[in-house]
């Protein structure tokens, strides 16, 4: 039986997917990419990813109750709607399993010193496995609740960030001259906007997702603004050569930041690491909900409880493959190319073929 989540739900589920990891390291993205002109990149993009929205949405919508594999299958047959299953399979389970070991290396080098990675992500891992158990509703409700923590968490860090604010950093605003090089820039800026293609193993009720439409467009929008005011925000503090020169740039900014008023909350670095993990873990129990049950569609037969085991060993045996940072790193880059297979070109194919398949009936 499946089971459905509700509109705010899915939102805040979509939130906890997309505003990963590289958000830490987002600023010097945009600045090595686009210099101070990254925010037109980021609404550029935002607009993009609104549309791929709409497109992932409505491919669900008009799938009533049913998930990737199920209507990939009636539109392509079998043979071919298993690869794709398995295409989105495999990038799942890669991206959760580096972007977890990648996180679990900042964990050590700035709290956890001693802390083996395998004892990290051996609990990050177990939890997640227990909480994914508990199916895609408890799943939801850990989205209501840890996202709306973290929405609130990273407003309240960047209205302290701003009052440290310093104007001529984020000069200048608009170069006419460099208009081509913010165009260029929006492709290197793809990866921290995927994660809208875990709607396709949401199943959407029609009676239950009216307005699901505004619910997830909405979301990239605020995602979208969120990032243009983290970026503008730690760039007003260290200025481009400072972002440039440092890794994890989010996290050292805030470091560097020790607000003597907030008293026990001075730390917003400490602040920061708790709402990124409470962020980590959801999108961590999205992903590993969504492999499980991809596999699930495609292999019936076997039980779920198995499967589940199955990945989760599976991805933490991946993370621990990586012998380095520079490893994990450029693990990370080369899938996020198969990212943008599953995120953009695939969506785009099945949402082209729905068109011409209703156009045929008409």
């Amino acid at each position: 039986m499946k089971q459905y989540l509700t509109n705010r739900q899915i939102s805040l589920l979509l939130f906890a997917v997309i505003v990963g990891y590289e958000i830490v390291n987002l600023p010097k993205n945009i600045v090595e990419s686009a210099g101070t002109g990254g925010w037109i990149t980021l609404i550029i993009n935002t607009l993009f990813f609104m549309f791929m929205a709409y497109v992932i949405t409505y491919i669900q919508y008009n799938n009533e109750n049913k998930i990737l594999y199920e209507y990939t299958r009636d539109l392509y047959g079998k043979y071919i709607s298993t690869i794709i299953t398995t295409l989105y399979i495999l990038y799942f389970m890669l991206i959760v399993s580096l972007i977890l070991r990648m996180y679990s290396e900042v964990l050590r080098l700035v709290f956890l010193n001693k802390t083996p990675i395998w004892a990290t992500l051996f609990v990050f891992y177990f939890i997640a496995m227990f909480a994914v158990s508990k199916k895609l509703h408890a799943i939801g409700r850990l989205a209501e609740i840890y996202s709306l923590i973290v929405i609130i968490g990273y407003l309240f860090i960047i209205g302290i960030m701003l009052t440290k604010a310093k104007l001529i950093n984020v000069q200048p605003f608009f170069e006419s001259s460099q208009v081509k090089k913010y165009l260029k820039s929006t492709f290197n800026l793809i990866f921290p906007f995927l994660g809208i293609e875990a709607v396709f193993f949401i199943p959407l009720n029609k009676k239950n997702n009216t307005n699901i439409f505004k619910h997830t467009i909405l979301t990239i929008l605020g995602i979208g603004i969120l990032y243009i005011i983290i970026f503008e925000s730690v760039l007003s503090i260290g200025g481009i050569e400072n972002i440039i020169n440092q890794k994890t740039i989010v996290f050292q900014t805030l470091r560097g930041l020790d607000v003597y008023k907030l008293e026990t909350l001075r730390r917003l670095d400490g602040l920061y690491l708790m709402f990124s993990t409470m962020n980590l873990f959801t999108s961590i129990c999205v992903f590993v909900y969504g492999t499980t049950n991809l596999i699930n569609e495609v292999l019936p037969k076997i039980k779920t409880k198995y499967i589940l085991l199955t990945v989760t060993i599976a991805q933490y045996i991946i993370s621990l493959l990586p012998r380095s940072v520079m490893e994990v790193e450029s693990g990370i880059k080369m899938t996020s190319k198969l990212g943008i297979i599953c995120g953009i070109v695939i969506p785009l194919i099945i949402f082209i073929t729905m068109q011409v398949k209703k156009n045929e009936k008409v």
